[in-house]
């Protein structure tokens, strides 16, 4: 036989600190500023890739600056217009903290394989 126990009950005879380490995680506020925190940083990270991109695109040997420029262009809007449906569609599936873990391994992937771009643009 079972027996009820209310939260009330689990609370008592947890440790303080454990309860206030749950009630303060569990606070809209804490979730806002951890959010902020984390969207700040991320924008830190991914923001200076659009000038390199930019840049890398305008400074091509086997075609001009325009072109360059019109083909990053292009490939930012279709990724900003067509990335959110799969994005979505796999954090239906699969949940929110696997696909955030795929795009940070992503961003992971970008920062572990920027100094091969960098040696190649050197070389030339």
């Amino acid at each position: 036989m079972t027996m009820f126990v209310s939260p009330t009950t689990n609370r008592r005879k947890s440790s303080r600190l454990s309860f206030f380490i749950f009630e303060f995680h569990a606070t809209p506020i804490f979730q806002r500023t951890c959010f902020s925190i984390a969207f700040t940083i991320a924008g830190i990270g991914i923001a200076n890739l659009v000038p390199i991109a930019f840049s890398a695109a305008g400074n091509q040997p086997d075609i001009s600056s325009s072109t360059g420029m019109s083909i990053v262009t292009t490939i930012g809007y279709l990724g900003t217009l067509m990335a959110p449906a799969p994005v979505g569609l796999a954090a239906e599936l699969t949940g929110f903290p696997a696909v955030y873990s795929t795009m940070a391994a992503m961003l992971g992937l970008i920062f572990i394989f920027a100094p091969l771009v960098k040696s190649r643009t050197d070389e030339a």
